[in-house]
């Protein structure tokens, strides 16, 4: 029994030998970097709409007649109810005096704020003509996404790692060395604007590229970045 447990102890007092050993040997640290373009499928933007009543009830009555009338438009325009979400519905009380105090008889203003998400890009620019023509006055967007926008990532963050090894290539044979397997892979965070791509996060900007002959504004590109950190061993040649 003896023997089993000192043979069992000389066996994890070598694994840890090679452990500190490997620690031991020089890194070489470097940062990778990558960029790819993916073009938009869809397109979000959203519209509010509001109506002042004198009383609560008759603000909500309106208030729903109104979207009634805007959500046909949608409808004759293929939009479908899956892709129309309220984000935002409140009730404030309005009074004549700007800075709140209690002058005149007050009124009732309920509004609501609706995101829509196109899913044919070419209909965009008429529905939102119709929404103006019906009388909406505040639209918001459009924001661009892409439905794939996780494989544009992965491709990123390969060409990342791809442009890290480079680079670490290029710094080992200056010092007429070479690098072996990689040691650690971190994923560096990069603070940038974000597009949010209507709902959800992701790290997705416009570039506003030159617009197609038949549409009004530029439809663009989404840029698509990843960067991360990675640590190699150094070796002698």
């Amino acid at each position: 029994m003896f023997k089993i447990l000192s043979y069992l102890l000389l066996i994890f007092l070598s694994a840890q030998c090679f452990a500190q050993i490997e620690d031991s040997r020089p890194l070489i640290t470097t940062v990778g970097t990558a960029i790819v373009y993916a073009a938009p499928d869809q397109i979000v933007f959203s519209y509010e709409l509001s109506e002042t009543k004198d009383n609560a009830s008759a603000a909500r009555a309106a208030l729903t007649e109104e979207s009634k009338k805007v959500l046909n438009i949608l409808a004759s325009h293929k939009i479908s109810s899956k892709h129309i979400q309220t984000k935002f519905m409140n009730i404030d009380i309005v009074y004549p005096d700007r800075r709140g105090n209690l002058i005149g008889p007050r009124k009732i203003m309920a509004s609501q704020i609706v995101e829509v998400c196109v899913i044919d890009m070419n209909r965009y620019e008429g529905l939102v003509d119709a929404l103006i023509e019906s009388g909406v006055e505040t639209i918001q967007g459009p924001l661009f996404r892409n439905t794939n926008i996780k494989n544009y990532k992965d491709k990123a963050r390969v060409k990342a790692i791809v442009a890290a090894k480079q680079k670490a290539i290029i710094y080992a044979e200056a010092l007429n060395q070479s690098i072996g397997n990689a040691y650690t892979i971190e994923e560096n965070f990069m603070p940038q604007r974000n597009n949010n791509q209507g709902g959800y996060i992701s790290s997705v900007e416009n570039l506003g590229a030159s617009a197609d002959d038949d549409w009004s504004f530029a439809a663009g590109q989404l840029k698509v970045s990843a960067s991360v950190i990675v640590s190699f061993h150094l070796m002698d040649r």
